[in-house]
């Protein structure tokens, strides 16, 4: 009688890893050479590593924590960050004291220039009384403009703010000064005005004094202690920007730059030519128009 055989169980081949399973040891040769199944393997391998958190001085731990407390206590790391600090208190420092020098040199501007800005008066009697144009002058400065205001009365109302003394800073004394100005007067009718223009390219100037219309010497006379005044007035109000944009204290900052700017065009009243260009400025602006 003929023995029945058990039929062979096939052998599986299984890699848990990617959860594949073949009878085929070729197909599980194929398995273990494909990119996808090197890829898990060396991932596993790398995330059982055990994990170290290491300080700079060369101690390891293998909690956070434990290098957390290291930390607090490691002199190597306490003293580089006490040099970093050290080192930017010391640039902080250079910086504010090249800001307060500024301050201090613009101080001493302002007290030289209100030292020497007593202007003297030159006595100019000459008139003119040869030219054509001359009564039409007339009429149009006594009779229309005979409430115009006086420079001096002007120069008092003009209500400065912030932002002329940053105009200042952005665009120079010359041009700072000579808007403030402008501003102002665009702002007044015409026969309001203490300031007429009858000759741009020699910029001829009549200024109201006291009631007077003066021109020559003593028309600019009169215009120099305008300009210095509205330059004295607008350099006073640098600690109120100050105080409002602390910022200005802090090094590599839009404020600190803008701090420069303006401490850098404050002291230009001292130059005579700054004067001379500010009053060509404002003669181009308040030209008579000729009917």
């Amino acid at each position: 009688m003929d023995t029945l055989k058990t039929p062979k169980t096939p052998k599986e081949f299984i890699c848990e890893c990617c959860d594949f399973s073949c009878s085929n040891k070729k197909d599980y040769n194929r398995h273990l050479s494909t990119r996808k199944h090197k890829k898990i393997i060396e991932d596993k391998n790398v995330s059982s590593l055990p994990k170290e958190w290491i300080c700079e001085c060369g101690s390891s731990y293998k909690f956070s924590s434990g290098l957390s407390r290291h930390k607090k206590k490691c002199t190597i790391v306490n003293k580089n960050i006490q040099t970093t600090n050290e080192k930017e208190n010391e640039n902080d420092k250079k910086e504010i004291a090249k800001l307060t020098e500024q301050v201090g040199i613009l101080t001493t501007a302002l007290s030289t220039a209100i030292k020497e800005g007593k202007l003297g008066n030159t006595t100019n009697n000459t008139t003119n009384n040869t030219t054509n144009n001359q009564f039409n002058l007339n009429i149009f400065l006594n009779e229309k403009c005979k409430d115009a205001m006086n420079i001096e009365d002007f120069v008092n109302q003009i209500k400065l703010q912030l932002s002329d003394l940053e105009t200042q800073g952005s665009l120079g004394y010359v041009e700072g000064i000579s808007n403030i100005f402008i501003k102002n007067l665009d702002e007044m009718d015409e026969d309001k005005r203490p300031i007429h223009c009858t000759d741009t390219k020699r910029e001829t100037l009549y200024v109201k004094n006291e009631g007077t219309w003066e021109k020559g010497e003593r028309g600019r006379d009169h215009m120099k202690k305008a300009i210095d005044t509205i330059s004295k007035n607008n350099i006073k109000q640098f600690g109120r920007w100050i105080n409002e944009n602390p910022q200005c204290k802090v090094p590599h900052t839009p404020k600190a730059d803008q701090f420069h700017q303006i401490s850098s065009e404050c002291g230009g009243s001292i130059e005579e030519k700054n004067i001379d260009r500010i009053i060509r400025k404002i003669a181009k602006e308040t030209t008579i128009e000729k009917k």
